[in-house]
Parts: C-alpha cells; sequence; structure tokens
C-alpha cells in the first residue's frame, strides 16, 4: 500500500495523533455536517 504525501482535508475534518500504549496513531476527526441534530 502506498502512502499519500499529502491529503486534502474537507471542510470540518481535521487530523489528530491519538496516544496509546503501542504508540503514537494518526487519525482523522470529523465534525457533523450542518443539520445534523446531536445525540443526547
Amino acid at each position: 500500500m502506498s502512502t499519500p504525501r499529502f491529503l486534502t482535508l474537507p471542510p470540518g475534518v481535521s487530523r489528530t495523533n491519538i496516544e496509546t500504549s503501542r504508540g503514537s496513531f494518526a487519525a482523522l476527526e470529523a465534525l457533523p455536517g450542518s443539520g445534523v441534530p446531536e445525540r443526547p
């Protein structure tokens, strides 16, 4: 599998790192789109 050198993220999506006992992992965090009700 190839690794892209860059990634253009859509609006509302950001990159984050998750720290675990096995090391640091990259992850994507997304916010709900407009008009989507939040769950209680």
